[in-house]
């Protein structure tokens, strides 16, 4: 894949947020013609998501985004963007 693939891929976190099933995050992926990746985060790993504090989203956000910034650079694509929260825009 070149480094300006533009192809889009669902990512789904543990042991964040759960959907409803991995059977059915795949299909939904599969149904709309995405890749499908899976990835392991470690927020408890961080003192500042631990303290939960107001910026826990934050030290949240920040372990998500290094975890996909690394699949991203494996695999080919230029930039990492999340859709998930209405109110970050």
């Amino acid at each position: 894949m070149s480094s300006t693939s533009t192809a889009p891929v669902a990512i789904r976190c543990q042991p964040g947020p759960v959907f409803a099933s991995a059977t059915a995050a795949e299909a939904l992926a599969q149904r709309l013609g995405l890749a499908h990746r899976v990835v392991d985060t470690n927020e408890m790993a961080r003192e500042g998501y631990r303290a939960n504090a107001g910026d826990r989203c934050y030290h949240c956000k920040t372990e998500l985004f290094e975890v996909l910034q690394v699949l991203a650079n494996q695999e080919g694509f230029d930039a990492v963007l999340s859709g998930d929260n209405l109110d970050d825009t």
